[in-house]
């Protein structure tokens, strides 16, 4: 939910470059994707929970029915669960890897868009959710339960869930610090785009002006934008658990000093919000 999409599209229509999306492997942009196309996506995720899901595999996947120089992808895996398969499976092969960030607290709020899409389609992702919550007396569950908030209401616990998240989105830019940590806000600028390129390819493809303006002539979008609304403005309207849930996790993750480092400033708007 990161304008993923955008950058697989763009990065695909460098004359040197194929790239795919997602962890189905689908080449698809600007447009939902179908029940089966999800079902599929969330299979390959169940593989990689397990381990089972091969590396050789993907990159197979990725680079087949394909004469250009470079082939990958965009977010088959998380950047953690891949350095983990990368070192369990002894994969070796010459890959450049690249963590694409938004700011923490609007992909947090995408996240519960995402994660309801998800619980459409998947009983298991609906039972971790009442679980996770059933079995827990954790900070979040006596905020949720403090105010008296509906504990059976499936937004409230992908809401939740997705608060939780901010603790691995700082730990992964603390753990993996050799990887380039890429905000996708300003990779419509000529300049973020070309070094992104030139890394994940070792600066051995074209990255003119004649080639790379026409790539990036277009803004990221992302499929949750809100017309106009702020972020600030979507802050603003949060239930008052949800508030105290949101602000708990940015203290309890540590992330905020972690993501000024990358270049978000905005934090104290952030908070003050959250008051």
């Amino acid at each position: 939910m990161s304008g993923s999409k955008w950058l697989a599209d763009t990065l695909n229509k460098h004359p040197e470059i194929s790239c795919s999306h997602s962890a189905g492997q689908l080449q698809i942009y600007g447009r939902q994707y179908s029940d089966q196309e999800l079902e599929d996506i969330l299979q390959r995720e169940r593989l990689q929970f397990s381990g089972e899901y091969s590396l050789t595999t993907l990159f197979q996947s990725v680079s087949q029915n394909t004469n250009k120089a470079y082939a990958g992808n965009v977010h088959a895996f998380r950047l953690d669960r891949f350095m983990e398969a990368k070192q369990k499976q002894n994969f070796d092969a010459e890959v450049r890897v690249a963590n694409l960030i938004r700011h923490p607290i609007a992909v947090t709020l995408s996240r519960q868009a995402m994660f309801l899409n998800m619980c459409r389609h998947d009983e298991g992702v609906r039972e971790r959710m009442r679980n996770g919550l059933k079995n827990s007396d954790d900070t979040y569950a006596q905020i949720l339960r403090g105010h008296q908030a509906d504990q059976d209401d499936m937004a409230n616990l992908c809401f939740l869930d997705a608060v939780k998240g901010l603790k691995r989105l700082s730990d992964e830019v603390v753990d993996y610090s050799e990887v380039l940590h890429v905000q996708v806000e300003r990779l419509s600028d000529q300049a973020c785009f070309k070094s992104l390129i030139r890394y994940l390819t070792s600066d051995e493809v074209d990255v003119s002006d004649a080639v790379i303006l026409p790539l990036v002539a277009s803004e990221p979008t992302n499929q949750h934008a809100r017309g106009e609304e702020t972020l600030t403005d979507r802050l603003k309207v949060l239930a008052p658990w949800k508030k105290e849930a949101l602000a708990w996790a940015i203290e309890s993750s540590g992330i905020l000093p972690n993501y000024r480092d990358i270049g978000y400033t905005d934090f104290d708007v952030v908070l003050a919000c959250l008051a």
